[in-house]
């Protein structure tokens, strides 16, 4: 029975040991992300990510300094992950949709973005974003739907609205 008991203790504690030092490589790659040096923030990402594969912010996080760094494919396969481990992760949508918009992949950008509203649907931002790739799209209408929505939930976006009123206004 003591023996049993001791290798519970062990494992407890390996545990504890391990989930500290995957969060603390998380933690510290975080650190430096926020001072804007994330291609020093990456090796901490992949280290937290080697030591627990299920660490959903770092693949998050790996994935958004990707993204600053212009490694659109390897971000877009972070944002995949975190998704698979957080499905309703909207900023994992939008930043997904932001990879695939600079990669030229406009319908897979609107889908993320049309996720991302669907699970915060006041995200202006994504609004905006997704208007964008719509007028690119040439789906005049939609993008001034989704232009107008985001001037809805508060993010002001006058040139857009502005073309929106004279399209209408030449009908």
């Amino acid at each position: 029975m003591r023996k049993v008991l001791l290798t519970l203790l062990n494992i407890s504690i390996g545990c504890f040991v391990f989930a500290q030092t995957a969060t603390y490589q998380y933690n510290r790659g975080s650190y430096l992300a926020a001072n804007g040096t994330y291609d020093e923030a990456l090796p901490y990402y992949d280290e937290a990510i080697k030591l627990d594969p299920k660490l959903q912010e770092a693949w998050f996080s790996r994935g958004e300094a990707k993204y600053r760094l212009a490694d659109y494919r390897g971000a877009i396969a972070d944002f995949s992950k975190a998704l698979a481990l957080n499905p309703k992760d909207k900023d994992a949508f939008f930043f997904r949709a932001a990879s695939n918009g600079k990669l030229a992949d406009l319908s897979s950008s609107i889908i993320d973005y049309s996720e991302a509203i669907a699970l915060s649907p006041d995200f202006a931002q994504a609004y905006v974003n997704r208007g964008n790739a719509k007028f690119k799209m040439d789906d005049k209408e939609g993008a001034c739907q989704d232009w107008e929505n985001a001037v809805k939930f508060g993010l002001p976006n006058d040139k857009n609205i502005s073309f929106c009123k004279a399209m209408l206004a030449s009908r």
